[in-house]
């Protein structure tokens, strides 16, 4: 059974100081109940955002083969996905935000 994994997360000091955001998910299989959005509208400087999972067969977004998004990020100066694999999910473009195997 794969775990609920919800974006609840406050990222305010790389907000103030322009610093890089890594975010770093743990092996295993996650159920993403509803988009992941990370907003950075309020960033007082560009920041640039990781999301590292720990390899592509080890940790998993899944979205259960519901039609949305699994992950929106606003504002960002360079997004990077890498090492996690986003599955079951989609919009009119699911490609752009469903790749197999980052």
């Amino acid at each position: 059974m794969p775990q609920i994994l919800t974006a609840q997360a406050l990222v305010t000091d790389s907000l103030t100081s322009g610093a890089p955001i890594t975010l770093q998910l743990a092996a295993g299989s996650f159920f993403v109940a509803q988009t992941l959005i990370l907003n950075l509208a309020n960033a007082s400087k560009p920041v640039n955002v990781t999301l590292s999972g720990q390899g592509a067969a080890n940790t998993i977004l899944d979205c259960g083969g519901k039609q949305f998004a699994a992950l929106h990020v606003f504002n960002a100066s360079t997004t990077t996905i890498k090492d996690l694999t986003i599955q079951n999910c989609g919009e009119s473009n699911p490609s752009e935000y469903c790749n197999p195997a980052w």
